[in-house]
């Protein structure tokens, strides 16, 4: 028994072998994200669950990626204030990318429509153009003309830079009247003729005792006072209530004759139906 004991002790077998030590397994480490305090309970033979997902971007918005590019340069560029002939020498100044200044141009040019506005000679004049009234002098239809030529028909301007004391719709009638005598006397052909049928002038003549109510109209209703507009509101319901109530009335009319012209054509066929069965009866006794 001793000899066992002291064999164990030195580490040799019965046989005289020496034995072979156990190697120890070697320690785990401590998961990322585990505190030690939890990992020292759980120990290291349970399953590890992740405590976060794998990816922690998933289900959201990804940051746009973005290749890197040279930054635009701009240069500060000099341009005429209109594409348009003018005898001034006014000019502005504006950002635009570099090298674009050309592209910049053609759009501006695209953008600026000019109208085109009848010009006449003298004889033209004398023959379709000259007032009868007097009212308008040759003097005062080439000024005219000229003004709606400079600004495109902009009337407010034309009116405030115009000379002579005359209306914007006085202004109006007579440049639209003007440009459709010229147009007239200009059509010699029949195609020249049915080219003008379809002028805009010719399709949307000019009114002007209809423009100058319209805006006496306006006026109008812009002089109303808050009483006014109240009491026109007022007004304004009112009226639909009545209209609801006049519905109303129509549909129960239109119910109630409905209704007697379906009892009516009922009576009828009762009272052809009686009809029937006394003809049938009389035929029958006349028969026996």
């Amino acid at each position: 028994m001793m000899d066992k004991d002291l064999k164990d002790i030195v580490g040799v077998t019965g046989n005289g072998k020496v034995k072979k030590e156990k190697k120890k397994p070697a320690p785990q480490k401590k998961p990322d994200g585990l505190s030690r305090e939890l990992y020292g309970l759980v120990g290291s033979t349970t399953v590890e669950v992740p405590l976060y997902p794998a990816d922690p971007m998933r289900g959201l918005k990804q940051k746009r990626k973005v290749k890197p590019t040279a930054a635009v340069q701009w240069e500060r560029c000099e341009l005429p204030c209109s594409t348009r002939t003018t005898t001034d020498s006014l000019r502005f100044t504006h950002w635009l990318v570099k090298d674009q200044k050309d592209k910049f141009q053609d759009n501006l040019q695209v953008l600026n429509k000019e109208i085109r506005v009848f010009k006449y000679t003298d004889t033209e004049y004398e023959a379709h153009l000259k007032d009868p009234t007097g009212k308008w002098t040759k003097e005062l239809t080439d000024e005219l003309f000229r003004l709606c030529h400079r600004f495109d028909l902009r009337w407010i301007v034309i009116h405030d830079q115009f000379f002579a004391d005359f209306t914007v719709e006085v202004l109006k009638e007579r440049y639209y009247w003007s440009s459709l005598a010229l147009l007239k006397a200009r059509s010699v052909t029949d195609e020249d003729r049915q080219n003008v049928k379809q002028h805009p002038i010719m399709l949307t003549m000019y009114q002007k005792d209809q423009e100058t109510q319209r805006k006496r109209h306006l006026d109008l209703l812009w002089a109303r006072t808050r009483e006014e507009e109240q009491e026109e509101m007022e007004l304004r319901r009112q009226m639909k209530q009545i209209e609801q109530v006049k519905k109303k009335k129509r549909g129960r009319e239109q119910k109630e004759k409905s209704t007697n012209d379906r009892k009516d054509k009922q009576l009828r066929d009762l009272v052809t139906q009686q009809l029937a069965q006394q003809r049938g009866l009389k035929r029958k006794y006349a028969g026996a």
